[in-house]
């Protein structure tokens, strides 16, 4: 798996913003979709959609950050195309929505 390590999770980072699958990505590293995904939980504990999910929330929260980026941008361009899971999704895992996210760094 050494040789995998760093391959196999490239493509959430670097493309993070369009859709991808797990069967894409474990192709990409000539492997099947399950055993990739046994091998990149055991290396990185997360599964490959909680590791996608945890690199959109992150660079969604750093977008946020900046007042001049509308909020429904700040979903398409982390990934999502419907605004409204965008912020379903960021409230389930933040605990608030990207509107009370922004508001609460601004104080």
């Amino acid at each position: 798996f050494a040789a995998t390590d760093t391959s196999a999770a490239s493509p959430a980072p670097t493309h993070y913003t369009s859709p991808i699958t797990v069967e894409e990505i474990a192709a990409s590293v000539n492997l099947s979709p399950s055993y990739f995904t046994k091998l990149f939980k055991e290396a990185t504990s997360f599964s490959p959609y909680d590791y996608l999910l945890h690199v959109r929330l992150e660079k969604a929260k750093e977008l946020l950050e900046d007042m001049t980026v509308n909020i429904k941008d700040v979903g398409s361009s982390v990934g999502y195309r419907d605004s409204n899971y965008f912020t379903k999704v960021f409230k389930r895992i933040v605990g608030v929505t990207p509107t009370e996210y922004r508001t609460q760094k601004l104080m």
